[in-house]
């Protein structure tokens, strides 16, 4: 299956079996988030995934008990970070290296002065932008592996930091439920070119 035959049988899955995903294919799923682009690599975000059915059940109820959390078989849990120094310092010393020296200093001194220009609401609000590139490389891996998955805003960032003990930086922005669809595929509306495209 080609990749737009991909985007157009993947859909937003309401109810999942609660069959756990064999750990192959957890692992490609954790892959695909790991691969996503992000401006200047900084890779803004933390996945807290969560299986077991305990837990489940209590952030289905602090999903407004939607049960596609209640049944996933893995739900992943995207949060923005507060500030990016963490992150630009790690990809610094990841980088370290990995090129020839006058090119690192360079690029660690144009991501230097960035980070340096932005206030920490800018910082958070780019990661909370960012993170929805993962979201959707998660989507289309799991749909070619044959899961379900659906995106998910419908829930309270702070029952889930509650109920997963979440460091303060970090903020649940989105969460994605992934399983065994235990639904029928709906018929999927969309807005037409024109609506779209000028």
């Amino acid at each position: 299956m080609d990749l737009l035959e991909l985007i157009k049988k993947r859909y937003a899955g309401k109810l999942f079996s609660g069959e756990k995903i064999p750990s192959e294919d957890f692992e490609k799923l954790k892959e695909s988030i790991r691969l996503a682009p992000s401006s200047f690599n900084w890779q803004p975000w933390k996945v807290k995934i969560v299986s077991d059915k305990e837990t489940l059940d209590k952030l289905q109820v602090a999903s407004y008990n939607q049960a596609q959390v209640g049944t996933a078989s893995h739900l992943f849990v995207f949060c923005s970070v507060g500030s990016l120094k963490e992150n630009n310092d790690l990809l610094m010393e990841s980088m370290k290296g990995q090129m020839p020296e006058d090119k690192f200093e360079n690029f660690s001194g144009i991501l230097k002065n960035a980070l340096s220009h932005m206030s920490p609401e800018s910082q958070r609000s780019m990661s909370e932008r960012e993170l929805f590139m993962p979201v959707e490389n998660l989507m289309l891996m799991a749909a070619s592996l044959g899961y379900g998955s659906c995106p998910m805003g419908g829930f309270s960032a702070e029952e889930y930091k509650k109920i997963l003990d979440l460091p303060e930086a970090l903020n649940p922005v989105v969460i994605v439920p992934v399983g065994f669809n235990a639904d029928e595929a709906r018929e999927k509306f969309r807005f037409s070119d024109k609506e779209i495209f000028f």
